[in-house]
């Protein structure tokens, strides 16, 4: 039996995140040209913009990110229990989502964002569903594997062999952990980007002005943020002289301490190089966020080697397919990538000087490093984009 209805299911669809809004939206779009009747379930509290121009759903009361549990108030709440709260919410938001959509056979449902113990409850419904009558549901893993994947054993293994659910991860290295964990086969899925109308204007950059280098997504410790800011004094010649400029998106949703730090001396860098350094506390729009893209020189992903060994980045994705160079982290799959195609240099993990230089070295041989990245963006974009991603999700009929 043919697909004709997908589910994309992503709590933490809430406002415009850059890359995670631009997930949803690819697939989406890309799945209703094929004609596939496509509905999104996202974040009860999304922006009417978001559900509008989505068709979607607002169900879920809490996402990944979610500040429903003000947890600064609470710090001594236990990461255990915060799971198990995240994990009792989403199950009842999932089945009520359920009892609105009514799955069948026709439909697959897809799940690419939400942390694992958001799919023990989807695993325990699927396991009471008849293999006859029900959906297929693709479960993404994005997210560096955790002992207690093993939980999750016996009843992946079980779905698996109804097939009825397909384990899928954005990544070789963790298809082979999440594999050591669970015993079940991974599907590796591309990392979709938005391609068609943006094309080749986002391929260009101001020929003229400072090199600009941005810093997409948001101020969390782990994307390297705080790192980031510690790297940009030295620069400050290079600053003060108009030949290097930052873009940095900041959008706050966690709270840590490392992060307040760097946001206060994120302030204290702006007066000081008020030309120099732009940051951009609130989400964007597409437009807004692609004319970033746009004008950008180079791309910093100073994720954390800890967080990222083996973890994708959208935003490493859009930068490659938008043919521009990437500063990013040593021993990370962001890593594997830029030596790979040699689009951009590489810095030591949790080094701000090493950074720091990484930076000069791209904005000193930039003219070499933007016709690397034109070579990289013709295979990136052919390797990772939503069309690829539903060849693959919709391939598993070609098994049945």
């Amino acid at each position: 039996m043919k697909f004709s209805r997908l589910l994309i299911v992503d709590p933490s669809l809430l406002n415009y995140l850059g890359h995670d809004y631009e997930y949803a939206r690819s697939i989406a779009e890309t799945a209703r040209k094929r004609g596939i009747d496509t509905t999104v379930a996202c974040h009860r509290n999304a922006e009417p913009t978001i559900v509008s121009s989505l068709g979607a759903l607002p169900v879920f009361r809490t996402g990944m990110h979610d500040k429903t549990i003000d947890f600064k108030r609470f710090p001594n709440l236990s990461k255990q229990l915060r799971g198990i709260i995240y994990a009792i919410r989403f199950y009842q938001d999932w089945k009520k989502l359920m009892k609105r959509f009514h799955p069948d056979p026709t439909a697959l449902i897809f799940i690419p964002t939400s942390p694992e113990i958001g799919f023990f409850g989807i695993l325990f419904w699927l396991w009471m569903r008849n293999p006859a009558t029900c959906p297929k549901v693709v479960l993404l893993f994005r997210y560096e594997a955790r002992p207690t994947m093993k939980w999750m054993k016996a009843l992946m293994v079980s779905l698996v062999s109804r097939n009825v659910l397909m384990p899928t991860t954005d990544s070789d290295i963790l298809a082979g952990r999440y594999k050591e964990l669970t015993s079940a086969t991974y599907t590796v899925l591309p990392v979709p980007h938005i391609a068609g109308s943006w094309g080749e204007a986002l391929q260009s950059a101001p020929s003229k002005g400072p090199f600009v280098v941005t810093y997409f997504g948001d101020s969390r410790a782990e994307k390297g943020f705080p790192m980031l800011i510690q790297a940009i004094p030295f620069l400050s010649r290079q600053i003060e002289a108009g030949e290097i400029s930052f873009v940095l998106q900041c959008h706050r949703i966690l709270y840590e301490a490392e992060v307040d730090a760097a946001l206060e001396h994120l302030a204290q860098l702006e007066r000081e190089f008020p030309e120099g350094i732009r940051s951009i506390k609130n989400t964007l729009s597409s437009e807004d966020y692609y004319g970033l893209f746009r004008d950008t020189g180079a791309v910093v992903v100073p994720y954390r080697k800890a967080n990222y060994a083996g973890r994708t980045s959208g935003i490493l994705v859009e930068a490659f397919a938008f043919a521009k160079p990437v500063i990013a982290t040593a021993g990370t799959w962001l890593a594997a990538q830029v030596q790979q195609s040699q689009n951009g240099v590489l810095f030591e993990d949790g080094n701000p000087k090493s950074l720091a230089e990484a930076i000069q070295t791209v904005a000193g041989n930039l003219g070499e490093y933007r016709r690397k990245a034109a070579t990289a963006s013709k295979i990136w974009k052919a390797q990772h984009n939503p069309e690829r991603l539903l060849d693959k999700l919709f391939a598993w009929n070609d098994h049945d």
